[in-house]
């Protein structure tokens, strides 16, 4: 006997995930959620069929998936959810070298802080580069990357190796929370802010129009439920019991006071004029190099079988 169709998703346990995750909690099958360490991991789990669907950056998304060889014409998306809230930590020393004390001598000892990233084509990377030129201007070197998986991030700041990292919230709390780092309050993703999506596999998308089409009407009352602080510690809690990695519930209800409430919610199904928009901003915003994909071509392929047009 054949198992039923699921849609095996992705997602990586924080505070962006939450709305999702209570509203495939409600609905129960066909959904299947699965926590993992990093979009690296769900990227490598979608492209060998282990996931039918991730939760992951946009950028990610088709600079690490679609456009690999085999890909074409795989993948839909039918589901995009808010900006991904997210947290600079610096190590200590990184604090220090970024904000001396007043007092200190001016150096002319070069600086350089090493960050470590997901992808060369993370927007993350971006997000480093206009931080550092509005808080220390000339006075540091231009940063260095590292691309490392997430669950690798938080060993690096622990071991020295890296000096920093953007993360989901609340990744970088649980590093302050351990003593590895310190959040930097003033940092904002600015035009870079991730927008996180859903990909799926394409016949998937089409077997399952339905629940997919009714998904942000689900997330919007799912936003609405997770106000209340005891319905919000549930999902808190639920995410947990999932497995590893997980997010200390108290620590996500803290990130959700400063993110959650505070920023317009924008779940929705996209059309072929926001892939289309969206795949222009992402070539003025990363350099994908000539050729990469035809647009048109792509737009068409992206475009979600249960879109309803908003």
């Amino acid at each position: 006997m054949n198992a039923p169709l699921t849609l095996s998703t992705g997602f990586v346990p924080s505070l962006e995930a939450i709305p999702l995750l209570a509203a495939t909690r409600s609905v129960g099958a066909p959904w299947r959620m699965h926590p993992c360490p990093s979009y690296g991991r769900i990227i490598r789990h979608l492209l060998t069929g282990e996931l039918a669907a991730g939760l992951i950056p946009w950028e990610l998304g088709v600079t690490e998936l679609v456009t690999k060889p085999g890909q074409k014409g795989q993948w839909s998306v039918p589901l995009v959810v808010h900006a991904c809230p997210m947290e600079l930590v610096l190590t200590p020393k990184a604090m220090k070298t970024v904000y001396p004390p007043r007092n200190r001598k001016a150096s002319s000892e070069s600086k350089r802080l090493v960050f470590g990233i997901e992808a060369r084509c993370s927007l993350t990377r971006y997000q480093i580069l206009t931080w550092q030129l509005q808080v220390a201007g000339k006075l540091l070197d231009p940063p260095a990357f590292k691309v490392l998986p997430m669950e690798l991030l938080r060993k690096g700041l622990e071991a020295g190796t890296i000096d920093g990292m953007v993360a989901p919230t609340p990744w970088g709390m649980q590093a302050a929370a351990e003593g590895s780092g310190k959040i930097d309050p003033g940092f904002e993703p600015g035009k870079y802010a991730q927008e996180v999506v859903l990909f799926c596999q394409r016949d998937l998308a089409e077997t399952f129009a339905a629940p997919l089409a009714a998904m942000p009407e689900l997330l919007q009352a799912q936003h609405e439920r997770l106000a209340e602080e005891s319905e919000f510690m549930k999902e808190a809690v639920a995410m947990g019991e999932l497995g590893t990695p997980r997010c200390d519930p108290a620590q996500l209800r803290q990130s959700a006071r400063l993110h959650l409430y505070r920023v317009p919610q924008r779940d929705f199904q996209p059309d072929q004029a926001w892939i289309e928009r969206e795949l222009k901003l992402l070539t003025e915003r990363v350099p994908l190099g000539e050729g990469l994909f035809d647009l048109d071509e792509m737009t068409e392929q992206l475009a979600p079988p249960c879109g309803v047009a908003r």
